[in-house]
């Protein structure tokens, strides 16, 4: 019995081992990826791996976040108004008066392409990871005998007009798909597709217990704010107006501007270019922690929000059951928000998403940028053999991926869709 246990321990902990995510390497080959999700998409590595031997690809299963948007409310830019009038009051160095200007010109072209809208870039990205998936798997969109393809979306225009740049890309390179559409807002059906179900009252009730603040300020805190007042401020003296919040004054002016990434534009500069790695690097374990708390599984959220996301997950299960049996639908696209795409990566668990220990510690193991950036996607590519054998695929943000504590069937990244599919029922009835 003992031996058994430590060679179950032992197989988990290889898994955990070579699928892990190691965020601060991820961090550190892009100071972009420090604006977390608000980091722009990028697809790392789009490389397929060919599925065992007499299998073909039949069905799509994907879930999206919109792609790349600026800031959606002039409040955002609120702590640029205050830079300005402390330049208007002759206090900031020559260098700090060009990251205002910089931060002006962001907020302009943010004003230019329209708050809360896709941006152009939003637009490429959709559209580039609905060409690669056309690419990647044609025998998904030539069959025959399933010629629908089934969206659902949210109304939010910027959800809109990626759910309508990823078909465009779709259907331009097979034309003789049916493309069926539904908003959230027009059918109860679409809404169980695309939304996390809301708090319970008790569940609220714990969770606004949960004090984030004292975590917040000692990362701000954690940083010698001596060389940024000496950077921005002449003589280096903070004005009395942020006396006490230094870092946290920073800290909304790389907010303010780190949206810039997500506007295609060579003529602007880059915020993060104000600010060292180690500044980068306290900005963003709170934007990570925040948004882990808010919308993944911690120990202090006790996984709420990833659980009220099951509701998705069985819809993806029932769907994907549904063209195993013959449905005539070779993809179902589902184009929604960070909100909803966070919590289901981490209640399936997915590498990245699998550890629910403390929001203070959760950026030694995952990482919003990696997850749920611009774009963010979720993707199940399902395939079928002669004996019909099903196996299936993950993918996040178009990279294979496992689920850590599920060793995959084949190969290192193919999962028995019988097997796949008992843990997903797990999950929803927990």
């Amino acid at each position: 019995m003992i031996l058994n246990s430590i060679l179950i321990f032992l197989l988990f902990s290889g898994r955990q081992i070579d699928r892990s995510f190691d965020p601060e390497a991820f961090l550190a080959s892009d100071r972009l990826r420090y604006a977390g999700n608000l980091h722009h998409y990028e697809a790392i590595d789009t490389s397929v791996t060919s599925a065992p031997s007499g299998y073909k690809a039949f069905y799509l299963s994907h879930i999206s976040r919109h792609g790349s948007r600026g800031h959606f409310l002039e409040y955002h830019y609120r702590y640029v108004d205050t830079l300005s009038r402390y330049d208007s009051q002759g206090l900031l160095t020559d260098e700090a008066k060009q990251y205002l200007k910089l931060l002006v010109d962001i907020r302009n072209r943010n004003y230019a392409e329209g708050l809360g809208l896709l941006s152009g870039r939003g637009a490429w990205e959709q559209s580039n990871i609905g060409r690669r998936a056309a690419e990647h798997y044609p025998e998904i969109f030539t069959d025959c005998n399933r010629p629908n393809v089934c969206c659902y979306h949210t109304v939010v225009p910027r959800v809109v007009s990626s759910m309508e740049n990823f078909t465009a890309a779709v259907a331009a390179e097979y034309p003789g798909l049916s493309i069926h559409k539904y908003d959230n807002e027009s059918s109860a059906h679409a809404r169980r597709e695309l939304k996390t179900l809301a708090y319970s009252k008790r569940q609220k009730a714990e969770l606004d217990k949960v004090d984030m603040i004292p975590f917040r300020d000692s990362l701000m805190h954690s940083i010698d704010s001596t060389r940024l007042l000496k950077k921005t401020f002449i003589g280096g003296k903070a004005p009395s107006s942020i006396n006490g919040r230094t870092m946290r004054f920073f800290y909304q002016l790389y907010k303010a501007g780190n949206c810039r990434q997500c506007f295609m534009t060579d003529t602007l500069g880059w915020v993060e270019d104000y600010f060292t790695d180690k500044e980068l690097r306290a900005f963003s374990a709170w934007i990570n922690a925040n948004q882990f708390q808010v919308w993944g599984w911690t120990a202090e959220n006790k996984g709420y929000k990833a659980h009220n996301a099951a509701c998705i997950l069985e819809n993806i299960v029932r769907d994907a059951d549904a063209a195993v049996n013959g449905a005539d639908t070779c993809a179902t696209l589902r184009f929604t928000h960070d909100a909803d795409v966070l919590p289901l990566m981490c209640l399936i668990g997915v590498r990245g998403a699998d550890w629910h220990g403390s929001y203070k510690h959760i950026g030694e193991h995952g990482h919003t940028a990696y997850l749920i950036r611009m774009a963010g996607n979720l993707q199940m590519v399902f395939y079928r053999n002669g004996k019909n054998d099903v196996i299936v695929k993950m993918l996040v943000n178009e990279e294979e991926t496992v689920i850590p504590a599920l060793k995959p069937d084949y190969k290192g990244v193919f999962y028995k869709w019988s097997r796949l599919k008992k843990y997903f029922e797990l999950l929803t009835k927990k």
